[in-house]
């Protein structure tokens, strides 16, 4: 789980700045981020330490992990701008509430995706992006291995124009 806070470069250095005015809205108070399938929390304290205006929050489903979370967010003195819920993202109800919203793919069942995806949607503010993370391979095995991977963490496999078509 701590690995995912490697993800925040990533994001923040390759996909906000596709975004026009996303990384100046990101670093304003009032600013907000959304991490689906937070586990323990990494990638949530990562985006709160790249992000230092930003509210962040982060979902999941499992008790243990939640446990976790809170812990490291407690650890960091992050926990007046880090909420962790306890929330199955098909179930989330905000609304126009973020700026920048990580969806982790590989963690949200086949079942409840498409539910999942429009409520990140709703919850996405105007000019905020989602983004939907997977695993990935660089050549035929490391595919097969990711999709593995994809089967083992409880998500569907998927191919780029699949998650398109759903988003």
């Amino acid at each position: 789980g701590q690995a995912s806070a490697a993800l925040a470069t990533g994001v923040c250095d390759g996909v906000v700045p596709r975004y026009a005015g996303l990384g100046e809205r990101l670093a304003v108070d009032g600013s907000a981020v959304l991490d689906v399938g937070s586990g323990v929390g990494a990638l949530a304290l990562a985006f709160a330490r790249r992000y230092p205006q930003a509210r962040v929050v982060g979902l999941d489903v499992w008790e243990p992990a939640l446990q976790r979370a809170r812990a490291n967010v407690a650890a960091a003195e992050l926990a007046d701008r880090v909420e962790v819920r306890e929330q199955d993202v098909s179930q989330l109800d905000d609304r126009d509430a973020y700026d920048l919203i990580w969806f982790a793919g590989p963690f949200i069942p086949g079942a409840i995706l498409p539910e999942s995806l429009e409520r990140v949607t709703r919850a996405c503010r105007p000019g905020g992006v989602v983004v939907y993370g997977t695993f990935g391979g660089f050549d035929a095995l490391g595919s097969a291995l990711a999709d593995l991977r994809i089967l083992r963490s409880g998500g569907p496999v998927l191919t780029d124009d699949q998650i398109d078509a759903l988003s």
